[in-house]
Protein backbone atom coordinates (compact mmCIF):
# COMPACT_ATOMS: atom_id res chain seq x y z
CA UNK A 1 0.00 0.00 0.00
CA UNK A 2 2.80 2.37 -0.56
CA UNK A 3 0.73 3.83 -3.54
CA UNK A 4 2.69 3.93 -6.63
CA UNK A 5 0.93 2.32 -9.57
CA UNK A 6 2.20 -0.72 -10.93
CA UNK A 7 2.95 -1.18 -14.65
CA UNK A 8 2.69 -4.22 -16.95
CA UNK A 9 5.80 -4.77 -18.82
CA UNK A 10 5.05 -4.94 -22.39
CA UNK A 11 5.41 -8.29 -24.31
CA UNK A 12 8.67 -8.71 -26.60
CA UNK A 13 7.16 -8.94 -30.03
CA UNK A 14 8.89 -11.64 -32.39
CA UNK A 15 9.93 -11.24 -35.98
CA UNK A 16 10.25 -13.69 -38.65
CA UNK A 17 13.38 -14.57 -40.30
CA UNK A 18 14.18 -13.11 -43.05
CA UNK A 19 13.81 -15.61 -46.17
CA UNK A 20 16.29 -13.88 -48.45
CA UNK A 21 19.34 -11.66 -48.82
CA UNK A 22 17.29 -8.76 -49.93
CA UNK A 23 14.97 -8.78 -47.00
CA UNK A 24 17.66 -9.03 -44.92
CA UNK A 25 19.31 -5.93 -46.55
CA UNK A 26 16.23 -3.84 -46.29
CA UNK A 27 15.61 -4.81 -42.78
CA UNK A 28 19.12 -3.85 -41.80
CA UNK A 29 18.73 -0.28 -43.95
CA UNK A 30 15.47 0.19 -41.95
CA UNK A 31 16.71 -0.38 -38.56
CA UNK A 32 19.62 2.18 -39.40
CA UNK A 33 17.24 4.58 -40.54
CA UNK A 34 15.50 4.28 -37.58
CA UNK A 35 18.21 4.56 -35.05
CA UNK A 36 18.95 7.97 -37.20
CA UNK A 37 15.77 9.25 -36.50
CA UNK A 38 15.79 8.46 -33.04
CA UNK A 39 19.38 10.34 -32.31
CA UNK A 40 18.03 13.37 -34.48
CA UNK A 41 14.56 13.80 -32.49
CA UNK A 42 16.84 13.16 -29.30
CA UNK A 43 19.66 15.75 -30.34
CA UNK A 44 16.11 18.39 -31.03
CA UNK A 45 14.78 17.89 -27.57
CA UNK A 46 17.51 18.32 -25.88
CA UNK A 47 19.09 21.20 -27.51
CA UNK A 48 19.16 24.18 -25.33
CA UNK A 49 16.72 25.85 -28.18
CA UNK A 50 14.74 22.47 -28.08
CA UNK A 51 11.94 22.91 -30.69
Amino acid sequence: MCGTPKYDTPTVQRMAAPESDAIQREGEVERALRRRRSGVAADILTTPMGI
